[in-house]
């Protein structure tokens, strides 16, 4: 918001330098043109000639014409039309977006403006998509980047139904719900899913695509609601929720970028290697973090390890290293009691900050040797995310077989870093930086 202000403000700021500049030229002019033609100099007679000029009352003249009132002339009658244009701008602009936003169809709604709702409405504009953002937060930082883009920005809730309408919901092609909060998620969800199925055609009118006649009845397919949830109990309370509407119009789509960026993350970086499991080792791994990202690397590792390997007695061995790990490692195992089935969990209580995780002990055995042929490095904050991953780096042995995936917001800022010295110094070549945002809020979610 404060930022528009400057922006608004210096653009005004601008236009009254050049009045001032432009006036004060017009009057210099007027006394060199009375001294050219021989008249006495008045100073109230050239002030009002030079606010003539404004509205072309007072330039047409005999020559010889000095070269100040000569630009003063074409100037001012300019400067006054560009003025008139940007008061009539800043006065209707939001009238004509909202006339604009009333006629728009086959748009996406983004509702929250998180990091995943401005990756998703970058992308959606990129590829040429119609775009409107409902964001509660009028400081929101990028509101005004989704503005100078072209997305249409509406400040609100977008749990209530006025916003959603307001933000053409009937007209639009599919709906995002991806605020920070999952239960906020859930209300917009339902909301919009509610909206949608109580639409009906106006009487005396046969239904058509813009009379707002529900989706179903004109043979188009459901209307997607995708919305962001990384909840398993509210995942099955929505699930329930869907299955007492078998013939909605609308359908609520549950979408979790960890598990997604979990899965793609192994397929880009397996956990093991063929030629282990040839020779009957044991894969061992070590996740530092324990988060919601690594809960789904292990659970999708295991279920990797049990679709493609059932060898008796050969299982995956994970380390987790995390600063609560003991009660995580025990959570895991009451909410996923068949997970020991596939996986050796060893808990590794361990602040990264510390002196005992920068020693880097636990990544050797008692024989010496590295305990780990892949170590996935899961923290919320990218900083320290990439620190971890640099510290564990140094403590490798030179030429060591051991890849560090890091886990980051976005393939961008620091992860950048690591890019640049893989290409320009050839340092840090075992570091690979993985951003589960870019491979997870993408338009193809919406197919």
């Amino acid at each position: 918001m404060f930022k528009k202000l400057f922006k608004d403000l210096s653009l005004w700021g601008v236009i009254l330098i050049l009045w001032i500049g432009f006036l004060y030229l017009g009057y210099i002019g007027w006394a060199q043109y009375a001294e050219l033609n021989h008249q006495a100099d008045d100073l109230a007679l050239d002030i009002y000639l030079t606010v003539q000029l404004v509205s072309m009352n007072s330039g047409a003249l005999a020559q010889p014409i000095p070269l100040a009132l000569d630009i003063a002339r074409f100037a001012l009658p300019l400067l006054s039309l560009l003025t008139a244009i940007q008061a009539f701008i800043g006065i209707f602009k939001d009238q004509v977006r909202a006339i604009r936003l009333s006629i728009l169809s086959g748009h996406v709604i983004i509702c929250g403006l998180s990091r995943k709702g401005m990756l998703l409405a970058e992308r959606f504009r990129k590829q040429g998509d119609e775009v409107v953002v409902i964001e509660q937060d009028e400081d929101n930082p990028w509101i005004e980047a989704c503005r100078e883009l072209g997305i249409f920005t509406l400040v609100g809730d977008a749990s209530e139904p006025a916003m959603l309408l307001s933000a053409g919901l009937r007209r639009a092609r599919g709906l995002f719900a991806v605020c920070d909060d999952d239960g906020i998620n859930a209300d917009i969800a339902m909301q919009a899913k509610s909206l949608l199925n109580h639409a009906r055609p106006p009487r005396n009118r046969r239904p058509t695509r813009t009379s707002r006649a529900p989706r179903s009845a004109q043979g188009q397919p459901p209307f997607n609601i995708l919305m962001h949830n990384a909840n398993p109990q509210l995942v099955e309370l929505l699930r329930q929720y869907s299955l007492r509407e078998p013939h909605s119009t609308a359908r609520i789509i549950m979408f979790n970028v960890y598990e997604r960026a979990a899965f793609q993350l192994l397929d880009q970086y397996p956990a093991w290697a063929e030629q282990q499991l040839i020779i009957g080792q044991e894969p061992r791994i070590l996740l530092v973090g324990l988060g919601r990202m690594g809960e789904n690397i292990i659970l999708h590792a295991a279920e990797k390890w049990a679709a493609n390997f059932s060898t008796p007695g050969l299982r995956l061995h994970i380390t987790i290293l995390d600063r609560h790990a003991w009660e995580k490692v025990e959570s895991l195992a009451v909410r996923f009691p068949d997970l020991g089935r596939q996986c050796v969990l060893t808990p590794l209580q361990m602040e990264i900050n510390s002196a005992e995780f920068e020693r880097g002990a636990y990544l050797f055995n008692s024989q010496g040797g590295l305990d780990f042929k892949r170590i996935y490095v899961s923290v919320d904050n990218d900083s320290l995310g990439l620190h971890a991953g640099m510290m564990l780096h140094s403590r490798l042995p030179q030429h060591a077989d051991i890849s560090i995936v890091i886990r980051m917001s976005e393939e961008a800022g620091l992860a950048r870093l690591l890019e640049d010295h893989h290409g320009v110094q050839g340092e840090y070549r075992s570091l690979a930086a993985f951003g589960y945002l870019d491979h997870t809020c993408t338009p193809e979610l919406l197919k």
